[in-house]
């Protein structure tokens, strides 16, 4: 009750025009400290604002992208985003929102067009963002594990833009979830929620589905806590899960009989990769300081995944680490390239990531077809559990899933106009 009221209040000043602040905070019975090493404290509410630093993405000095900023800074008439805007419409037309379902495969989709409406600025994006959503509020929906929290994703900027209170349910929801969540002994999320209360198991995964829907409302909120809760996921995901001596992290933590050691999945890392550029765009242009760790660990995986990259294709091995044994996968191409260019247009990563994130940009048109009825996008891995390095590499590939389209969409948002900085 105390965070709906919350949320109300945020929800009135929005309406009025005015700055939301303090929203329903993380309880401290939920938060966890993110160290002494800079980063925010969820219990103590974080620090106020410092300067902000210089980076590419930035237009006015000392300020963060407002919203002409971040659509000038991805060129709304470029052709990534003619072809980004022909990719929404073929799928917008052959599948009606009301028929999508409450979950992570569709929800990464639907996400990527909000982001895409925050470039294109048409408003369909967000109505068909708005449709899904509302069969589902109207309907009643359940949160039971990680893959079940990214609608909020898609909720944030619908409520934002247009201040509707009924999107505020399902933050208040996901937000509920995670503070009641089951836990890894290190204080990590369990991805498989209430069907793994026994013992849970973090997924590489729950850093894009849960982490970054709590950050998102924490920077609209102006709530550090919120903020502090994600950034302090993604440091435990990287003490636990990271390898040291690759960089990649492993698929599930804590390791059982179902992982072939040394195996290393592709798209979880390109989850991985974005969540963390994600969390330190935020910090960023909040002149904060983030955890040490996070940064560090944001810097092995980038490392590792340039050095991986296809030199003929620029795209990348569905087993990351077993180069020529399985196949080039385009969902996680495109999610390298979202994440390399967010630490590069956010100043955390230099030139070279620039540079791999055109080239995985490229790899991802090159298996876009149009036979006539609009693009296409092959060589998407299908759904992927924890499984064997056999399992891996036998995972079939399909056209148009939708989170892959997702993870397409979001790619051609952030390459975009890169070459202009």
């Amino acid at each position: 009750m105390r965070r709906a009221l919350a949320a109300l209040a945020i929800a009135l000043a929005a309406c009025d025009g005015a700055a939301p602040l303090d929203a329903g905070r993380a309880p401290d019975a939920g938060a966890a400290d993110a160290g002494d090493d800079g980063g925010l404290g969820a219990r103590d509410g974080g620090v106020p604002p410092g300067p902000i630093e210089a980076f590419p993405d930035r237009c006015v000095e000392g300020q963060a992208p407002d919203a002409a900023c971040w659509r000038a800074r991805r060129d709304p008439s470029s052709a990534s985003i003619a072809l980004a805007s022909a990719i929404a419409e073929r799928w917008m037309a052959r599948h009606a929102a009301t028929r999508l379902g409450w979950d992570w495969v569709d929800a990464v989709l639907v996400f990527a067009l909000t982001e895409l409406a925050r470039v294109s600025e048409d408003p369909a994006l967000l109505d068909y963002a708005a449709d899904w959503l509302g069969v589902h509020v109207e309907a009643g929906y359940d949160i039971a594990w990680s893959d079940h929290c990214p609608p909020m994703l898609s909720a944030i900027p619908l409520f934002a833009e247009r201040g509707e209170l009924r999107w505020l349910r399902i933050v208040e929801d996901v937000l509920g979830y995670y503070v009641d969540a089951p836990r890894t002994a290190e204080g990590g999320v369990g991805h498989l929620g209430r069907f793994g209360r026994v013992s849970p198991r973090q997924w590489l995964d729950s850093l894009m589905m849960v982490a970054v829907p709590l950050a998102r409302w924490g920077e609209l909120a102006n709530d550090p806590a919120w903020i502090g809760e994600a950034s302090t996921q993604a440091t435990i995901f990287a003490d636990t899960m990271q390898d040291e001596a690759s960089g990649w992290l492993v698929h599930a933590y804590p390791l059982e009989s179902d992982q072939t050691p040394g195996t290393f999945w592709a798209r979880g890392n390109g989850w991985v990769l974005f969540a963390m550029f994600e969390l330190l765009r935020i910090h960023r242009v909040r002149g904060e300081a983030p955890p040490a760790a996070l940064v560090r660990a944001a810097e092995r995986l980038s490392a590792a995944v340039i050095a991986a990259q296809d030199p003929a294709t620029g795209r990348f091995w569905t087993v990351l680490n077993r180069p020529g044994e399985t196949y080039l996968e385009t969902s996680a191409t495109a999610l390298f390239a979202t994440g390399l260019a967010r630490g590069y247009r956010y100043g955390w990563l230099g030139e070279d990531a620039r540079d791999a994130a055109i080239a995985a940009l490229a790899g991802v048109v090159g298996a876009i077809r149009d036979e006539g009825e609009g693009p296409i996008v092959g060589d998407i891995s299908g759904p992927t559990t924890v499984g064997t390095y056999e399992y891996y590499a036998g995972v079939p590939r399909a056209d148009d899933l939708p989170y892959g389209l997702g993870a397409v969409l979001l790619a051609l948002l952030e390459v975009s106009g890169l070459d202009a900085l």
